[in-house]
């Protein structure tokens, strides 16, 4: 090794320690690993403003957001993704050493979605990228966005995807505008809210502290429900010595829905002999109604479309025609003017689904994500969502179920609930016969699906293949079987939308029975309802199963000649009032009743029945370890 290599090396590892303090906090570091152990990255602290300024063109908010950014670790690759769309532009978007010192280079991408040519969306990302080489990096991140509209800013929140050490959220609100702030799930958060004029500006503050990063659970109701948030409606503004409406009630966001659909041109001549020929035999208008709603299920595709002003405008109904595809709004138009040739009291309908936890009392676009179709006839009112490909004329998906929608009336409106079908709507019923063979298990038994299950089976078992759909009803008669087992169908079932979907089958089941010392060892549940539905006790936000949950199991064992029984598992009971379960067996002395029995009548958990349920799934898992025993005699 030669001396000037020598020098050169120590000169760049000298450089690079340079850097690397210039560049660097490392007792900051110190103190952030202490509060959150587990991240890689924290903010150290996050400022937003909105500030909202009236202009020759109308009201705009600019947004701009401020995040000091500190590594944990070293040679982490950092993303910092800036959300727009047509409605709201990015202006800026920067990152840079926060010492000031020294450029950080970064990589910036601005995009939006394409997804098979006919999936579009107005939403744009802006993907910033860079590298935090060395552990206590301090990099801070710039990025201002510019609402053109400010009904399109419907809310704000108040964690962010990585831990914030100290975060504020300033509203900058001049006199003569008016904006309702809303605060929602700020309850076990030390959230503080200050306010004070200036200059003719209201200025609106919440400040808060040691903010864990923003995560949406598995198998929660939605984020909206458990994050805190800020809804902002505004109401309206001054403007030359008039007074301009933005959107202040549910009047005022009727009144633009409305307009939005007024201004689609309809033409029906493309499907006007279709509608003559599905309602031709049909006498009754329920039947009208369920011919060409199951039409439109059927035969038009669902994508997601969205682009500038189509996000809340539908498609013409004879483009989703013709195309055979379209978005809710597409689909719920086509649905309404169909219906309406044929004579039918039809309108379109805006709706939020379970995701988001508000009603119109809250009159903003944040309140609704989804457009469907009504119909009426006389005083009975039929809901109508033909995005739901398989779901029966009268039945409602569990994610519009109990959800307030504004039904369009001319110029006025309607406000309605989604009717709500109790858990006896899913209902899982099996009943199997099984008797012993060559310790063998020989049963046959028939499944009947009902409800939101019934809905995902026929789906899945209209758009699989052959042997694909085969699998699934050999897996919904033995969930567990092995290649010793044979399962036999013995029907496919309907397809039908109307009735439950009925499987019958038999089965051969090998290994299920164990001989020991004169007795018999068996196993009857290969199901084991809720056997792994444990949750995380450091869960937060409310456990949902999606649905509302009911299933009911009956076998019944012939006791073979020769053996009596010996023992049976302790049975499992379990009510208070929303959750039951009654998991055991009986006998008579010539057949042993195996019945499983399982309700969540909500099809939700809450954080204060975590332990109860918890303990309960470790009795069920008690029950399903242990066995039935019979005796030789």
């Amino acid at each position: 090794m030669t001396k000037n290599f020598i020098i050169l090396a120590l000169m760049v590892m000298h450089v690079g320690v340079l850097a690397q303090k210039r560049y660097t906090n490392p007792e900051k570091a110190e103190q952030l690993k202490t509060l959150y152990p587990e991240a890689k990255i924290v903010s150290s602290d996050y400022n937003s403003q909105y500030i909202f300024n009236i202009t020759s063109i109308g009201l705009q908010v600019e947004q701009k957001e401020q995040t000091d950014l500190i590594s944990l670790e070293s040679n982490l690759k950092y993303y910092k993704n800036v959300y727009y769309n047509n409605n709201v532009d990015l202006t800026h978007g920067s990152a840079k050493y926060s010492s000031g010192r020294g450029i950080l280079k970064y990589n910036k991408v601005y995009g939006n979605y394409e997804v098979d040519d006919i999936f579009y969306s107005d939403a744009k990302v802006g993907h910033f990228s860079f590298d935090m080489l060395y552990e206590s990096t301090e990099v801070t991140f710039r990025s201002t966005c510019l609402y053109k509209d400010p009904k399109y800013l419907t809310k704000v929140f108040i964690h962010d995807s990585e831990p914030v050490h100290k975060r504020e959220i300033s509203f900058h609100i001049p006199h003569g505008v008016d904006v309702e702030l809303i605060e929602m799930n700020f309850e076990g958060y030390n959230i503080t809210r200050t306010e004070e004029d200036k200059d003719g500006i209201s200025v609106i503050r919440f400040n808060c502290e040691q903010l864990k990063e923003l995560k949406d659970e598995d198998s929660s109701q939605g984020i909206l429900y458990h994050a805190p948030h800020i809804v902002v409606v505004t109401k309206s503004y001054m403007a030359d010595g008039n007074k301009r409406a933005v959107i202040g009630n549910v009047n005022d966001l009727y009144n633009w829905y409305h307009s939005l659909a007024q201004q689609v041109e309809i033409d029906n001549s493309p499907y006007s002999t279709l509608v003559e020929k599905l309602t031709a035999d049909e006498k009754s208008e329920e039947e009208k109604i369920k011919k060409i709603y199951y039409w439109v299920q059927e035969n038009i595709k669902y994508i997601a479309f969205e682009d500038g002003i189509a996000g809340f405008k539908p498609d013409t109904p004879q483009n989703v025609y013709n195309n055979r595809y379209g978005d809710c709004k597409g689909m719920a138009i086509l649905t309404k003017s169909m219906l309406q040739l044929a004579g039918i009291d039809a309108r379109l309908t805006w709706i939020g689904t379970s995701k988001i936890p508000y009603n119109y009392d809250i009159p903003s676009l944040g309140v609704d994500n989804h457009m469907i179709c009504t119909a009426f006839v006389g005083e009975k009112m039929y809901v109508l969502d033909a995005t739901e490909k398989y779901i029966a004329l009268g039945k409602n998906a569990e994610r519009i179920q109990g959800k307030e929608m504004l039904i369009e009336d001319g110029e006025n409106f309607l406000r309605r609930h989604v009717p709500i079908h109790s858990a006896d709507n899913n209902l899982l019923l099996r009943t199997e016969s099984i008797r012993i063979e060559s310790n063998n298990l020989i049963g046959n038994g028939t499944l009947l699906v009902n409800g939101e299950t019934k809905k995902d089976i026929l789906y899945l078992s209209n758009n699989t293949k052959v042997e694909d759909k085969s699998d699934l009803f050999d897996y919904l008669s033995v969930s567990e079987s092995t290649n010793e087992d044979i399962v036999q169908i013995n029907n496919t079932p309907e397809s039908d939308r109307d009735k439950p979907l009925e499987l019958s089958y038999n089965y051969n089941l090998a290994n299920r029975i164990s001989e020991f010392d004169n007795e018999l060892f068996i196993g009857l549940d290969w199901d084991q309802r809720m056997s792994g539905a444990n949750i995380d006790k450091n869960r937060k936000s409310t456990f949902s199963f999606g649905k509302k949950v009911k299933s009911k199991t009956i076998k019944t064992l012939t006791i073979p000649k020769g053996y009596k029984l010996s023992y049976l598992p302790e049975e499992v009971k379990f009510c208070d009032g929303e959750i039951s379960v009654n998991v055991g067996m009986q006998s008579n002395g010539k057949t042993i009743t195996y019945t499983n029995q399982v309700t969540v009548n909500n099809g939700l958990i809450l954080p204060n029945q975590f332990e109860k349920w918890n303990t309960l799934v470790e009795q069920l898992n008690t029950f399903y370890n242990d066995q039935i025993i019979l005796k030789k005699l």
